[in-house]
């Protein structure tokens, strides 16, 4: 495949759960290794990796959805893996927390 057959390839991806045969076939055809996932995360970051190769993207690192700082947004702390979830949180635990449960908590961007 040339690069605008890849190009155009990247641009028909709506859903990355979806369309992640895709995302995986131009990750083959631009020679990046990866592992096969679920992850919606992953596999935005593998979408954002080959738009990067391609010319789309200046900084796939840049645009991942694993940046940023997380705020505990619920009122009440919670218990979570033997830790007690709060404002209070440190930022490392905090954004373990919320990559599992989302609804409690709020991103804010760098």
């Amino acid at each position: 495949m040339d690069k605008t057959q890849l190009i155009e390839k990247l641009n028909s991806v709506q859903d990355v759960s979806k369309d992640r045969n895709t995302i995986y076939e131009v990750m083959s055809a631009l020679g990046i290794s990866f592992r096969k996932t679920n992850c919606r995360k992953c596999l935005g970051d593998y979408l954002n990796i080959c738009k990067e190769e391609l010319g789309l993207l200046e900084s796939a690192a840049d645009a991942s959805d694993f940046n940023g700082n997380w705020i505990y947004k619920a009122i009440r702390p919670t218990s979570w893996n033997g830790k007690i979830i709060s404002k209070d949180t440190d930022q490392e635990t905090l954004s373990k927390f919320c990559l599992k449960h989302p609804n409690y908590c709020l991103k804010i961007e760098e």
